[in-house]
């Protein structure tokens, strides 16, 4: 992933730029997303269209299974 700040490679664990000190907002998709993904795959589909652009870490985090704490 890259920094929104400077725009160097960030690792994607990274809380904080290495170059800027700017702070990582990591997103995920919801965990509604996820169960509705995993359950109709063709709503996993749209919503990776929809967020590829803006969150491209929660469109990929749509179709993975979500985590049940």
């Amino acid at each position: 992933m890259f920094c929104k700040n400077c725009g160097n490679e960030v690792n994607l664990g990274s809380a904080v730029c290495p170059s800027c000190g700017t702070q990582m907002i990591v997103d995920e998709a919801p965990f509604i997303a996820k169960i509705g993904s995993c359950c109709f795959p063709i709503v996993g589909l749209v919503l990776y269209i929809v967020w590829k652009q803006d969150k491209p870490a929660s469109a990929k985090s749509v179709g993975s299974i979500p985590k049940i704490v």
